[in-house]
C-alpha cells in the first residue's frame, strides 16, 4: 500500500471497499497509500468525509490490516469476506437473513465481523433480540476459529451434508434437514 500512487488509492478504495462515495474527498486528500496507512479515525472522518461510525471502522480496519502487510505479515483472512458475502451468505447461512440489508448498509465485511460486539450489534445494526445477538456472536466465532477461511470451513460443511455429523459446522438450513430427518417437523 505505500507504494500506491493517487488513482491506486481511488480505485482500491471503489472497487476494494466498495466506498465510490468517498473517492472525490480521497482525490482531494490523499495522494497516495502512504498517506492513506497514516490517517486515523480522526482524518478519515474530517478530512475524508467518513461520517458514518461504522465506515470509518471499515477503513481504519483495512488500513491497519494493510500496515500490518507492510511489516511482514500477510494480509488477515477476514479481508477475502466482502461485505456483499456477509449480508449475503454468511447471514443466511447463520439463520438471520433479515438483517442483511442493514449489514449491507453498514458495509459489513470480513474484518468488521471480526470487531463486532454485542453493543456494535444493537447499537449500529439495530440488532435488540438477545438470541439473534447470541446466533451472530456465535457465528462470528466459528469464522474466528477457522481463521476466517470460508473455503476451509466450507469444506467441512460438505463432509457433514450427508451425514449427522460436525454439527458445528451446519448451517441453519442443514440444521432444518436434520430436524426434518428425525421427524421433528
Amino acid at each position: 500500500m505505500s507504494q500506491w500512487r493517487a488513482g491506486t488509492v481511488q480505485a482500491w478504495l471503489e472497487v476494494v471497499m466498495a466506498m465510490p462515495m468517498y473517492i472525490r474527498t480521497c482525490s482531494e486528500n490523499v495522494k497516495s497509500g502512504k498517506v492513506l496507512l497514516g490517517l486515523t479515525d480522526e482524518d478519515l472522518e474530517l478530512g475524508l468525509g467518513v461520517s458514518s461510525l461504522m465506515h470509518r471502522r471499515k477503513l481504519r480496519l483495512a488500513i491497519e490490516d494493510y500496515r500490518d502487510a507492510e511489516n511482514g505479515k500477510e494480509l488477515s483472512k477476514a479481508a477475502d469476506l466482502d461485505h456483499h458475502w456477509v449480508a449475503k451468505a454468511w447471514l443466511s447461512d447463520v439463520g438471520l437473513p433479515q438483517y442483511s440489508q442493514a449489514f449491507h448498509t453498514h458495509l459489513v465485511d470480513g474484518r468488521m465481523l471480526n470487531s463486532l460486539t454485542r453493543r456494535d450489534l444493537e447499537r449500529h445494526l439495530n440488532i435488540t433480540k438477545k438470541f439473534h445477538q447470541v446466533s451472530l456472536l456465535l457465528g462470528i466465532e466459528l469464522l474466528q476459529s477457522f481463521n476466517f477461511d470460508k473455503e476451509v470451513l466450507q469444506a467441512r460443511r460438505i463432509q457433514s451434508e450427508h451425514q449427522n455429523d460436525d454439527p458445528l459446522v451446519w448451517t441453519s438450513h442443514r440444521v432444518m434437514k436434520w430436524i426434518k430427518d428425525i421427524d421433528l417437523k
